[in-house]
């Protein structure tokens, strides 16, 4: 698979996100790498609301609650136990494997994103 977007579409100050996006390809989705997506989705939208505290709070700088912004890791690595328990780890790169591919690899460049 290609995509034809690469760090060329990043916008300043927001750099990384092809490379982000490439390393999503191998999550899987709603069917692929996951026991029961729907018991999957609210914690992943618990720990997407955390991250999202958790970057107020450290936004703050020199004024964050320290202990705060540990008690917002804590309840993060909790769920994401949680959330691990109901993944199925690469059952995406399995399913090429098994239907003949070897070799899988992805890789970001200025143009494009990339699994091969």
């Amino acid at each position: 698979m290609m995509f034809r977007t690469g760090s060329v579409d990043e916008v300043s100050g927001k750099t990384g996100l092809a490379h982000m996006f490439e390393h999503m390809m191998f999550k899987g989705t709603k069917t692929l790498g996951t026991k029961n997506y729907a018991a999957e989705a609210p914690l992943l939208a618990q720990i997407d609301a955390l991250h999202r505290q958790l970057d107020v709070e450290k936004g703050r700088g020199n004024k964050a609650n320290q202990t705060r912004v540990a008690e917002l890791i804590d309840q993060v690595r909790a769920l994401e136990k949680k959330e691990a328990a109901l993944i199925v780890p690469n059952e995406l790169w399995n399913l090429y494997e098994r239907e003949g591919a070897s070799g899988l690899n992805a890789s970001t460049s200025h143009d494009f994103t990339q699994l091969t």
